[in-house]
């Protein structure tokens, strides 16, 4: 009888054994069923982020091509061809809920654009280089009218004549001369314009300065950045703008009423980097 209750016992026991690895392994199935889920959840999110980030690189190359044809600042950034290169990414546009940025870079006469969309870990780069899309020429197109009377502010010039005479220049560097500004040109009471291109390599803050004899600004995309107007001697102004890198609408307008005539254009780059120099004649387009 002894024999025979240590006999049931064991039975009871090797049952509760059968019962607890049996639950195990549904445990195990159920939360590799989840796991398993959760994955496949993950892949889906990721495969979604991926086609965002896909629509938005080629919408955004779509619209910086579209500004470029139309030569208009669709989103505002200060440039054509770039989409929100003010460097605040919070700035970006979102198409398909993920962000783009389209980046500008010149190439020889070729624009090279760099469109990155990007939604949660997922990210899009497509590159495009439009050969021979620049017609433009280095240097600056520079249209002179005459006044043929006394001068004491750049308002005095009437820019919207027809101008008497133009010329390529490849730098805004000329020391104050009592001779000719431009050959057959009068010495005294005139205007000279140069309503061009300037491409800058870094985003950020630029800062610009005239020098000259009598009174000058400098402008970029519309908005006056240096006021030097005035009758005066060789006076040197400065004033600050933050650009996004690439290429900007770019025009500096000076008057010479009597007396010495002279224009000089400097920059310096973010950070000091360029130092102030006079702008080169790489920088410009026309």
């Amino acid at each position: 009888m002894l024999q025979h209750g240590r006999t049931n016992t064991q039975r009871r026991g090797a049952t509760a054994i059968v019962m607890v690895v049996l639950m195990l392994l549904v445990a195990m199935i159920v939360i590799g069923s989840a796991v398993s889920g959760a994955r496949d959840q993950d892949l889906t999110v990721r495969r979604v982020e991926t086609v965002q980030s896909i629509y938005a690189a080629e919408a955004g190359m779509n619209m910086a091509i579209r500004e470029i044809i139309n030569n208009a600042d669709e989103d505002g950034d200060g440039a054509i061809g770039s989409i929100s290169d003010d460097g605040n990414d919070a700035n970006n546009p979102v198409f398909g809920n993920a962000a783009v940025l389209v980046t500008t870079q010149a190439s020889g006469d070729d624009t090279i654009l760099v469109s990155l969309g990007s939604r949660g870990t997922a990210t899009r780069r497509i590159e495009a280089t439009l050969t021979g899309n620049s017609s433009n020429s280095p240097g600056l197109s520079a249209k002179y009218y005459i006044a043929g009377g006394s001068l004491s502010q750049l308002s005095d010039v009437n820019w919207a004549a027809a101008p008497d005479a133009t010329e390529t220049v490849t730098q805004l560097n000329f020391p104050s001369t009592n001779g000719v500004w431009w050959a057959g040109g009068p010495t005294n009471y005139f205007g000279a314009r140069t309503p061009e291109k300037i491409t800058v390599a870094a985003a950020g803050t630029w800062t610009f300065y005239t020098n000259s004899d009598d009174g000058s600004n400098l402008s970029i995309n519309g908005t006056q950045v240096v006021d030097n107007d005035g009758l005066h001697g060789m006076t040197e102004r400065s004033g600050t703008i933050l650009l996004a890198a690439g290429t900007h609408d770019f025009v500096v307008q000076l008057f010479e009423n009597g007396g010495g005539v002279g224009l000089i254009a400097s920059w310096q780059g973010p950070g000091g980097s360029p130092a102030k120099e006079i702008i080169p004649s790489s920088a410009f387009t026309h």
